[in-house]
């Protein structure tokens, strides 16, 4: 689309403005988060994370998921979330997400294994209360 006569500028107008937006750019730059060279994030900050079901049931070689009767949010009893840095794997371990209301003893905490976070929801699923607790532990 061709600009209108309003909205075109004098070429000696046109250095001023362009040298006005950089220097704005550069300093909203500092603003943001710590970044590496060309703006772009550093390895530190750059993660994936993965939810999978686990589904718990006891002989596992003999039955499958569509064996137990039910509807299919029954039959997903566990949520793992495995997260993967870019640098320094050792930031963050596995997490399971159980479906439940939390009221865990200390004798079966204590049976979790060191490094293994655990969670429950209502679901069995990673929720808004969840994903903030999750990442505060980044």
């Amino acid at each position: 689309q061709q600009p209108k006569r309003q909205q075109k500028l004098p070429l000696t107008d046109a250095y001023k403005h362009v040298t006005a937006f950089y220097s704005y750019i550069r300093r909203a730059n500092k603003w943001g988060p710590k970044r590496g060279p060309m703006g772009a994030f550093t390895p530190r900050d750059i993660c994936n994370m993965d939810e999978s079901p686990i589904e718990l049931f006891g002989d596992q070689s003999k039955r499958s998921i569509n064996d137990i009767e039910g509807h299919l949010t029954n039959k997903r009893f566990a949520t793992l979330i495995l997260t993967v840095f870019a640098e320094d794997n050792s930031r963050m371990g596995p997490i399971l997400i159980f479906k439940g209301q939390g009221r865990v003893t200390s004798t079966e905490r204590a049976q979790y294994s060191q490094g293994v976070h655990v969670f429950f929801t209502p679901k069995g699923v990673i929720n808004g209360t969840t994903m903030d607790r999750y990442v505060q532990l980044w």
